[in-house]
């Protein structure tokens, strides 16, 4: 007879030794079949060993599986009559071992911008308990109600989360490597067209005017050597450089210019950081515009103004003329005239 065993789950493979023996059947020839009343406890097979010519029974532990089961052994000559037919049961308990839990599919390394925040869903299972506590190291990597990671970093740079996983008998944990970037975003907020001083939204043909552009960096990062380049109606006018320019400030680009009249609405556009040589958390913001009517030149302009520069001057001749005619009148000799005589 074959005697009970007694087994840990998960424990893996067991070779029971089977030293059976027939008067007529070699060892090697014998027919050998075990089988398992519960295979999802416990597999079983026979194999045959030539250097130690022996028989044995393979027992194999199932996963995260425990109890009791039969294992029913059958030997056969190499006739295989069931006349000749020795059969075996033993009994194998499977004693339960309180498993730790099972962190899977965790990256080792994520990549995140500054300000954003990151969903890493995590495998989870303990295949004894339901009932398990999650922590981290960092306050700023929170677990949600589905066993999700939650990344909301408050600084730039590597940094280790270590992920805690207790069962109250046993903990497991695993490390996350978080690549932090603080980009910088450049807006162009807003736009004025100012001449003398005095912002106007019309201009006239040959007006010298001040563009300018209010550039803001809403991201998180500096930005350094940054463009500014000014556009009417996609004609490059000028261009200016900023050399930095911190999260949150806001500063101006002023671009001078003449604008040539046309007598129709001419657009203004402000592109920021234009070769992309500054790597932004948003780059669909880099660029604005805005719309200023110049007047075409007035050619009768000329005429009209050389006619009232005449007029002061023919008014002064004509007073002249006047003046000059009532002084020879004064100065000429007075008319002769006869003598009265008296009547006697």
């Amino acid at each position: 007879n074959i005697a009970n065993l007694q087994m840990i789950e998960d424990e893996g493979g067991f070779l029971v030794s089977l030293p059976c023996q027939d008067d007529m059947t070699e060892r090697e020839n014998l027919v050998v079949i075990a089988t398992s009343s519960n295979e999802s406890l416990i597999s079983a097979s026979s194999i045959y060993s030539s250097e130690q010519n022996l028989n044995f029974i393979q027992l194999q532990t199932i996963s995260d599986a425990s109890g009791e089961c039969k294992i029913t052994v059958s030997v056969f000559d190499d006739s295989g009559s069931q006349d000749n037919l020795w059969t075996g049961i033993f009994t194998v308990t499977v004693s339960p071992v309180l498993d730790k839990p099972i962190i899977d599919d965790l990256p080792i390394i994520v990549y995140m911008d500054l300000g954003d925040t990151l969903v890493i869903p995590m495998n989870i299972y303990d295949s004894d308990s339901s009932d398990f506590e999650i922590s981290t190291s960092k306050s700023w990597a929170t677990i949600d109600e589905d066993n999700n990671l939650i990344l909301k970093p408050v600084d730039s740079g590597l940094h280790t989360i270590n992920i805690v996983v207790n069962d109250s008998s046993s903990e497991v944990s695993e490390n996350l490597i978080v690549d932090v970037s603080a980009k910088s975003d450049l807006l162009v907020e807003s736009i004025s067209v100012r001449k003398n001083g005095a912002e106007i939204s019309n201009a006239k043909d040959g007006d010298i005017v001040e563009i300018f552009a209010y550039i803001r960096n809403e991201g998180r990062g500096i930005a350094n050597e940054i463009d500014v380049r000014c556009y009417v109606n996609e004609v490059l006018i000028d261009t200016k450089k900023i050399d930095i320019l911190q999260p949150g400030s806001l500063i101006s680009a002023v671009c001078d210019t003449s604008l040539s009249g046309n007598d129709q609405e001419n657009i203004i556009r402000i592109i920021v950081d234009s070769t992309l040589s500054i790597e932004e958390s948003n780059e669909d913001n880099n660029q604005e515009e805005i719309v200023i009517f110049i007047s075409s030149p007035d050619i009768g302009d000329s005429d009209n103004s050389e006619k009232i520069n005449k007029e002061p001057i023919i008014m002064v001749l004509c007073v002249a003329v006047i003046l000059v005619a009532i002084a020879i009148m004064q100065l000429s000799p007075n008319r002769i005239r006869k003598p009265f005589n008296k009547r006697k």
